[in-house]
């Protein structure tokens, strides 16, 4: 059993220049090697470890996801590992019925999402324009789909590909022993969500320290350069002259934002759930 340890508030963030120093400022100070929730900058792993498959053969981003047969065999025929990157499949952002405030992931197991999915298929329609329609519910499919696919769970396929970025430390597929979380004002530690409980943890799992993200950026930067020209770097934003992807957990959010020239990271708890990006942005503009 892990032991969290719970803050009040916390707001970091660190910047790191290409051919320069990395800055830093955490308050309070003795948080800055903790691990916190990365949250939906885990997609961006996931959506790496789909190409990853892809460029190694052993998977086809356009072959419907019905091939991999089981759960997925009435699954419609546009929904693809690149939809589901994409957040173009059509799939809502959550299933029904998780609603639950204090923990919506908590029960949802692999035999349960499996169980959800055949009432799921006749729901969802054909996405029609360009824009992508964000969904939590395409990650954990794509992530069921992928673990199907290899027959390896996506923590070992999540180990592997961080490995392969030079990755091997501070970056965590479960909950940590000493991962931050919020300390009510009544002095009471709040759990985080469950997302390891099954497929929702490619969507959001991730755990890891500041400079851990700011490796991870780095990282991820070089690593899609290694792409076909005309490939971007899969399952992150982009906007302006940056590419970029947030997360929210229970009481926190965190940003990582990458270009050629800088990574920025920030995380907060406590505060509210766009304040990571207000803090990034802001130091980008020092």
């Amino acid at each position: 059993m892990t032991t969290p340890r719970a803050v009040a508030s916390l707001k970091q963030f660190a910047l790191h220049r290409t051919h320069g120093e990395t800055t830093r400022d955490v308050n309070p100070q003795n948080c800055a090697e903790m691990p916190f929730e990365w949250a939906s900058i885990t997609k961006t792993l996931t959506a790496a470890i789909t190409y990853q498959l892809h460029f190694d053969g052993h998977l086809d981003l356009d072959q419907p996801i019905s091939k991999t047969g089981g759960p997925y065999t009435e699954a419609p025929a546009w929904i693809t590992p690149r939809s589901l990157v994409d957040h173009r499949s059509g799939l809502p952002r959550m299933p029904e019925g998780m609603t639950a405030k204090d923990d919506p992931y908590r029960g949802m197991t692999r035999d349960r999402f499996r169980e959800l999915l055949p009432a799921l298929w006749g729901g969802v329609v054909e996405p029609v324009g360009h824009d992508p329609d964000y969904s939590n519910l395409g990650y954990a499919v794509l992530t069921d789909v992928l673990e199907q696919h290899t027959d390896h769970t996506w923590q070992q396929l999540a180990t592997t590909h961080l490995s392969l970025l030079g990755i091997t430390q501070d970056v965590y597929t479960d909950v940590p022993d000493g991962g931050l979380v919020r300390k009510t004002l009544l002095g009471r530690t709040r759990e985080p969500w469950s997302l390891g409980d099954g497929p929702f943890i490619g969507a959001g799992g991730l755990w890891g320290t500041l400079d851990a993200l700011i490796t991870y950026g780095q990282a991820s930067r070089d690593w899609s350069k290694t792409f076909p020209a005309s490939t971007n770097p899969p399952g992150w934003a982009s906007s302006e002259d940056y590419w970029w992807h947030t997360g929210g957990s229970r009481d926190g959010s965190a940003i990582v934002l990458f270009n050629d020239v800088v990574v920025v990271a920030a995380s907060t708890i406590g505060f509210g759930p766009f304040e990571a990006e207000k803090v990034a942005r802001k130091e980008l503009l020092r």
